[in-house]
């Protein structure tokens, strides 16, 4: 995550102005490893954070009364298990809230889920109320040129670009050979057009 330390800022702030909302975090994915959100309260104590899981089970040890879990998962509609983001949102009088950080870690149904949130026109949907998005896609190992796959890859990306999302972090997952983590943050309307010298 680019800035890490804006999380902490941004509590500080809210509490100086008296504001009782807090830096909201989603973590989509955890495989009972909740290392993720511990550095998160770690940096920022006052960060609210909630868990999405349907693989998993709660921390064993009580991290935080800011972190909540929910044995549910991500993806493009609802059904018994896995909710669609609006779905999520909704339950938890989000509608209209700004999420600072979105994790997705969900074993390759990233796509369908981003893929199903890039149909809405920038600046509508959830993506419009997220700054930072960190993502593992998910990619088979040496994909042909014509892989379907490596096509939605660049789709998706595509996608988010439109919607405002840059690139700040690149890296693979050494544990996961056909992994790869981007992180990006959201620029306001208009940023290019502003930064481009006329």
């Amino acid at each position: 995550m680019c800035q890490p330390h804006l999380l902490e800022q941004r509590c500080r702030q809210r509490a100086q102005h008296g504001s009782s909302s807090a830096p909201l975090v989603y973590s989509f994915g955890s495989n009972n490893d909740f290392s993720f959100e511990a550095g998160i309260l770690e940096m920022c104590p006052c960060c609210v954070i909630h868990v999405f899981d349907m693989t998993s089970s709660p921390p064993k040890t009580d991290m935080s009364p800011n972190l909540h879990f929910h044995k549910l998962g991500l993806g493009a509609t609802d059904s018994t298990d896995i909710k669609s983001m609006t779905t999520h949102r909704n339950s938890l009088g989000h509608d209209n809230s700004e999420v600072d950080l979105v994790k997705v870690d969900i074993e390759g149904a990233e796509y369908n889920f981003f893929e199903n949130e890039l149909l809405k026109p920038p600046g509508t949907g959830a993506l419009s109320h997220f700054r930072y998005l960190m993502v593992e896609f998910h990619l088979a190992p040496n994909l042909a040129p014509t892989d379907p796959q490596r096509s939605r890859f660049h789709k998706v990306m595509q996608g988010l670009h439109d919607h405002g999302f840059v690139i700040t972090h690149k890296e693979a997952n050494w544990y996961c050979t056909y992994c790869i983590e981007y992180t990006f943050v959201r620029l306001v309307p208009g940023w290019w057009s502003a930064a481009t010298p006329s």
